[in-house]
Order: structure tokens, then sequence, then C-alpha cells
């Protein structure tokens, strides 16, 4: 085994249990760090640990220019018994290592995007042997809702295991928000703090752009009801139950005074769940009340199911806000939502509590802030957002817009970056 093949300064790999290119927010995270790499001159290969039916295991395919992406399974363990799949579980990383030993180089830097402690055990001292800094990617830190829940689960043992002890000893982070880069900074770790991001202005420049052009915007406040889109999965994160509860009460408010009845005043377009997966979900809260097929019509609920990210986009281009609320807990402090992200780059307003990093920038100019996680204040919110004239409704997409620009665009990450991996050198 050749452990003396030269360095490829311009190269450097992201590696992870991911589905890349055609995965979600892991695979959006992925292609924005990568895409800031390009613009400073480094060319970027995604080994995947997701080996999809049409590809070819290590097979490189070019994703865009600089960038290309090769997949291997890592996941071959999956049809196993589970105690089974659990002694595999560890052993992750081994074929992407592999697939790097086949090389004719090393590239300067391998990110390690998820994997936790299989892919950290599996990467670090193999690559400080060979000269190549490894740089962990952090984007979360999960925590259990007791201890019973905690020593329970495998996957938190994991990955705390990984945040507290293996992190700290790779060359440097790559911190999506504050709270992380503080506790790495804490631990003497090299880090750089890149929020989600995507390709926002034209690679060739970083000008501001113009007035927001509502030109290009489906619909105009002042027609028919407020359009609010919700993108993903709840899970224990969103309070996605809170937000229809606030809904439907407010649709009901109007049925009860008398006005319009022919459509609701909002309209709430759930993406990600079904009608049966939205019921079932909000009959589990304590918010709720009943729910069934016929309160999702009255309650002004529409359920996409789960569609092709550009259909998302296509929904996010015709809403009026992005809306979402999150508990405020070690998860949310820790981690950053990537729907905001999405939503801003579209001109598209959030309504949403301000956790993590969103205080830097969500305010009324740039959407509506909820002051907390009660249902109260999720109505007073929309009240707020309905009360708003037309020309206030559209300076707060031409802010939202700004804010896209100037925090969450590639280009704006991609020197630093460049500084932050020369920093190891």
């Amino acid at each position: 085994m050749n452990h003396t093949k030269p360095i490829a300064n311009d190269w450097v790999a992201y590696v992870g249990p991911i589905d890349f290119p055609e995965g979600g927010a892991a695979t959006r995270r992925v292609l924005g760090i990568s895409q800031s790499l390009c613009d400073v001159g480094y060319r970027v290969t995604v080994v995947s640990g997701y080996l999809s039916a049409n590809r070819a295991e290590g097979e490189s395919v070019a994703v865009e220019p600089g960038i290309e992406s090769v997949q291997v399974n890592e996941r071959s363990a999956e049809h196993l018994p589970k105690w089974l799949r659990f002694a595999r579980y560890f052993t992750m990383g081994r074929r992407s290592r592999s697939w790097f030993e086949q090389q004719s180089e090393w590239p300067k830097a391998i990110i390690i995007y998820s994997g936790y402690s299989p892919y950290l055990l599996s990467f670090t001292r193999w690559a400080k042997k060979r000269g190549i800094k490894i740089i962990f990617d952090a984007v979360e830190w999960y925590a259990a809702e007791s201890w019973l829940g905690f020593i329970t689960s495998p996957y938190l043992m994991n990955t705390e295991f990984a945040m507290r002890y293996l992190i700290p000893k790779t060359d440097g982070v790559i911190c999506i928000s504050r709270a992380l880069q503080d506790y790495y900074d804490g631990r003497k770790v090299p880090t750089v703090r890149v929020p989600p991001t995507l390709s926002i202005l034209p690679k060739s420049t970083t000008e501001t752009l113009g007035p927001f052009d509502s030109d290009n915007v489906a619909l105009v406040k002042g027609d028919g009801p407020i359009r609010l889109v919700y993108a993903g999965t709840p899970g224990k994160k969103d309070r996605l139950d809170k937000i229809a509860t606030a809904v439907k009460q407010l649709n009901s408010q109007q049925i009860s005074d008398g006005l319009d009845r022919r459509q609701p005043a909002l309209e709430l377009h759930v993406v990600g769940m079904n009608e049966v997966d939205l019921i079932n979900y909000m009959r589990q809260s304590p918010e709720s009340g009943v729910w069934d097929q016929q309160t999702l019509t009255t309650a002004g609920l529409v359920c996409h199911g789960q569609i092709p990210h550009a259909d998302v986009t296509k929904l996010l281009e015709q809403a009026h806000y992005t809306i979402f609320i999150r508990e405020i807990n070690r998860v949310s402090t820790f981690g950053f939502p990537t729907k905001y992200v999405e939503s801003v780059a579209f001109g598209c307003p959030v309504i949403t509590n301000i956790t993590t990093d969103l205080g830097q920038f969500h305010h009324a100019k740039t959407g509506i802030v909820i002051p907390s996680t009660e249902v109260a204040d999720i109505e007073a919110s929309l009240m707020h957002a309905m009360s708003l004239s037309e020309s206030q409704y559209y300076a707060q997409k031409e802010q939202a817009y700004q804010v896209a620009i100037k925090y969450f665009d590639v280009a704006q990450y991609a020197k630093p970056l460049k500084q932050f991996i020369q920093r190891l050198s």
C-alpha cells in the first residue's frame, strides 16, 4: 500500500453516508460547500456512502464543473438482522477509504459529513499517516429527551462520543452555527463558520442585485388567501402541529365572523407528508383536537406529499411565506434551518421564532418573528402577516432576498474556506 503518493493541493474530497447528488438537505449542504471551494480553484470529489441502483460502485460522474460524484456501498448491511447491522455499522467508511487508496494521488483535505464515530475512526489516523488534513463538517448536535433515551440509543451515544472526543482530534471543523463554533473554539480546534448556502448569485459577481422584481412573483398579496409553505418532516424538532392548529383556528374564526367562506384566509401547504401522514401526526399532538380529512379541507391545509426538490422551489416561488417553529433546545441551538435559507433565496419571507443564529438577520424588515412557540403567539404573527399592506409585504420580500445574498450565497464563503484550509497546512 503506497503511503507516499503525492498530495494534490488543488483537490478536496467530501465523504459521508449520504445520497449525493440526489439527496435532501445533506446533499445541498455538501454541494454548497463544494461550490464555494470550486470558486477558489479547488476541484471537489464527493465520495458518497450511498450506492444508487443506476450507478456503478467507484464510478466518477461529473455533477457540475469542478465537482464530481463517486458512490460506494457503505450501507451494505441494511438487509441484515439488527445486531449484525449494528456491528457492521462501525466499519462504515472503509469502502470510501479503499477508493482513495486506488487513486494516483491523495487529496489535500478530506471533509467528513455525518458518519460520526465510524467515519472518524476509519479516516482520522489513516489520513494523518498520509499527510491528508481531516475536517469535520458539523451541522447538528442531537440530544435525547431523557437519560434513559440516551443510554438506549446507540446512535445518540455514537454522536455524543464523536462530538466530544473524536471531532476535537481532527485538523479542523466547519461549523454551521455560532454555538458549534464556540464549542470547538473552546476545544482549541481550528474552525470556520459556514451556514447553509446556495448558489444565489452568478459565479462572476458578488455585487448587490437591484430591487426585487415583483413581476417574477406568481402571487399578489391582495389576491386570495395568504399562502404559507412548510417543507420537511417535522420529527421532534419542528412544531408543525402548533402551526396547523393556529391556521385552523384563524380560518374557523373567519367563518364564525361571517366572512367569505368560499376560501380560507390562510392556506398552509405541507410538503413531505400526505394527508394520512398529517392526520396521524396531528392526532398525536396535545394541541390539535380532532383531525380528519374534512378538517384538513376546512382548516386550509393542502398536503403535497413527497415531491421533487424542483417542485418544492416552485411552491416557494408561489408562496407568500415559509413558516416553521422550533422549541429552543440543544438541537435548535446548535443546528441551522436549511428551510430558512432556501426560502429567502427565492425572496420568500419567513415566519418563525428566533433560534440558533437567526437573530442576526430575522426581524420585522425581513420576515415575521414569532415571540414564542405558543399557539396564541403563532396566531398573532399570522394576523400580523394578513394585516400588512402590499408595499410592506414587497419590502419584506426585497429585504429577505438581500439577506440571502449577503449571508447565504456560496460566493461569500469561498475565500474564508480557502483561508481555513491553508491555515491547516
